[in-house]
């Protein structure tokens, strides 16, 4: 993996980090409601669209090239854009699944009007759906994705090359 890669990737994820525990305890942002709305709900509409052997292999195979080159064997270009199809989609299942959350959240937060000391929970729900689906597409899928196309065309390119 390139040194840009590494140092973009923990620059942008330590300033993320760092902006929330300026503000509050890193724990204020940890809800199992939104983690199971847009992690569980991402994982399976993803395995639901692509099939689990697609799903697993396009973020377990990607994770493991990415962060440790040359340790997995080429893809062709064919699987690569497969791959690269997976990590679109799961980029944009969460993004859909955080506004579900979203709006679960504040319906959970327009009912509860009577009683403002339960609006707060349900307000973080709607709130850290949204903060989830978000870094999950960031940090995960929209590398992921990139990934994946790059290596179609370089597997393109040497195919190509070699007739």
């Amino acid at each position: 993996m390139s040194l840009h890669v590494i140092l973009g990737f923990l620059g942008a994820l330590g300033l993320v980090i760092m902006a929330i525990v300026m503000g509050t305890p890193l724990i204020t942002f940890i809800d199992t409601t939104s983690v199971l709305i847009v992690l569980g709900g991402t994982c399976l509409l993803l395995v639901a669209s692509h099939g689990l052997d697609d799903s697993m292999s396009c973020i377990f195979e990607g994770l493991k090239r990415i962060l440790a080159p040359g340790s997995a064997p080429a893809w062709s270009a064919k699987e690569c854009r497969r791959a690269a199809r997976v990590a679109t989609s799961g980029g944009i299942i969460s993004l859909v699944m955080g506004a579900m959350g979203s709006l679960i959240g504040l319906v959970q937060m327009l009912n509860q009007m009577e009683d403002p000391s339960k609006i707060g929970p349900a307000m973080a729900v709607a709130l850290l759906t949204v903060f989830y689906a978000l870094c999950l597409n960031l940090f995960l899928f929209v590398p992921l994705s990139r990934h994946y196309i790059q290596a179609a065309i370089q597997a393109e390119s040497s195919t190509s090359h070699a007739s």
